[in-house]
């Protein structure tokens, strides 16, 4: 009996996880690095919208290592699906509270926040991908 169409896109989707895992762990630990490594001019982004030092500190801090946690973690086969998982939730935190705090990032000529959406994406299809063992 010869594979359905849904049979052939699914074998086609699945051989790209490969790509897909390798993707999300180079952005979130990337992400996670320059964080650290531009630590003042990122949490300068957090004080000139209000945002105490200290606070802007930790978010900035806090954010970097929880970065380099998902993107270590998704490319350890236990926990790959459960970190794709935090990589949507964590999206979704940096999105609302960047659109909250620096809603002007939305327009940003880089595009700072509207990349956030294509992560979120591949997230997506990475936690959909990768079962649970």
């Amino acid at each position: 009996m010869p594979a359905t169409a849904q049979e052939r896109g699914f074998a086609r989707l699945y051989l790209l996880l490969p790509m897909i895992v390798g993707t999300l762990a180079l952005f979130w630990i990337l992400s996670g690095l320059i964080a650290l490594a531009r630590f003042s001019a990122a949490r300068e982004v957090l004080t000139s919208r209000g945002i105490s030092a200290g606070a802007a500190g930790l978010l900035v801090g806090g954010g970097a290592l929880v970065d380099l946690a998902l993107g270590a973690g998704v490319l350890v086969r236990r926990y790959a699906r459960s970190a794709a998982v935090g990589m949507v939730a964590v999206s979704l935190t940096y999105l609302v509270g960047g659109t909250i705090m620096a809603p002007d990032l939305l327009v940003d000529p880089l595009g700072a926040l509207v990349k956030i959406l294509p992560a979120l994406t591949l997230g997506v299809i990475g936690a959909a991908l990768l079962d649970e063992r």
